[in-house]
């Protein structure tokens, strides 16, 4: 599910000011200090206007308006870098939650043709967004290294909110089939938002996130790497062992000839996950979905006398 404009968020942004905002200038040797200096204040005002203006137009749920103000105080070479990216996490989560508006009024079409218009048009907000995120990935990377402590801790929550934001889009898209072509970046970006997590919940998501993403464009052994590292992470996890299963089934029944070792490797994970996780009432309709289609899958392979594999188990980190 999309995760609306957050009040943690929104209360982040409404802390900054023209006076928050730590500039690091990029000094001109065509200009004098004062120059200079006048140059680093002008640009945290525009900041800090654009900040305050794009947070009006996001609680207002004014989209193109949030993305525009965003906009504005963004310069190519910023001298305040946290700031500027401060910025772009505004416009992405503008643009996300534009293409969010969009796709459900797109699902909610009764005509397929406009139905599929406005999909595409979800779609080429989500992109947008993900432009926004690159933009800011690339101030931050390019930008002279930080000395103060304050403004080093201040990039690297900013980078991790902008992995955070994109993560979630990915997984948007292909959850949703609005754009599966997008496999390769997507464990590109999650790879590196995954290095960088440190909370072991979220990177747990994370790694669920990477293989469902992976196992519905088709990618079945790198989705099988990524179930498996979430079992590492909680080797008792119920859907990563769903996923494990249907992944190294998929990879067997596709694979030429068939690999009945994968086929049965992956009947004992899908066993274990129907014995700990029952179908139950309370269950949402895609769990519903995904418990019926791994039951037809182990009845199937029952049927071709395909026995389960033996294998480990998962063992936790320390």
């Amino acid at each position: 599910m999309l995760r609306r404009v957050s009040s943690s968020l929104l209360l982040a942004f409404s802390c900054l000011s023209a006076a928050s905002f730590g500039i690091i200038a990029q000094r001109s040797p065509e200009k004098s200090p004062d120059e200079n200096k006048q140059e680093s204040d002008r640009q945290a005002k525009d900041i800090a206007r654009s900040n305050e203006e794009g947070r009006a137009a996001l609680s207002a749920r004014d989209w193109d308006t949030a993305i525009e103000k965003f906009s504005s105080g963004v310069r190519p070479a910023p001298d305040d870098v946290s700031g500027t990216a401060v910025l772009l996490i505004g416009k992405l989560i503008a643009q996300k939650s534009k293409a969010y508006d969009i796709y459900l009024s797109g699902i909610a079409a009764a005509n397929s043709t406009l139905r599929r218009e406005r999909i595409a048009a979800a779609n080429s907000s989500y992109d947008d967004a993900l432009t926004t995120f690159k933009q800011a990935i690339d101030i931050l990377t390019s930008a002279r290294q930080a000395t103060d402590s304050a403004e080093k801790k201040k990039r690297a929550n900013v980078r991790l909110e902008l992995y955070s934001n994109a993560v979630e889009i990915h997984r948007i898209k292909v959850i949703n089939n609005i754009d599966t072509t997008k496999g390769s970046e997507a464990a590109r970006v999650y790879a590196e938002y995954v290095a960088i997590e440190a909370d072991p919940a979220r990177k747990l998501s994370a790694q669920l996130g990477l293989g469902d993403i992976m196992r519905l464009t088709g990618d079945f052994d790198k989705a099988a790497a990524a179930y498996r590292d979430a079992l590492t992470t909680k080797p008792d996890h119920a859907e990563a062992m769903a996923g494990l299963g249907l992944s190294l089934f998929a990879a067997g029944a596709a694979a030429s000839p068939e690999d009945t070792k994968k086929e049965q490797e992956g009947l004992i994970y899908m066993q274990k996950y129907i014995a700990i996780a029952p179908l139950s009432e309370t269950d949402s309709q895609a769990v519903k979905d995904l418990k019926v289609s791994i039951k037809q899958a182990v009845e199937y392979m029952r049927s071709q006398n395909i026995a389960p594999q033996k294998v480990d188990d998962f063992k936790k980190k320390p």
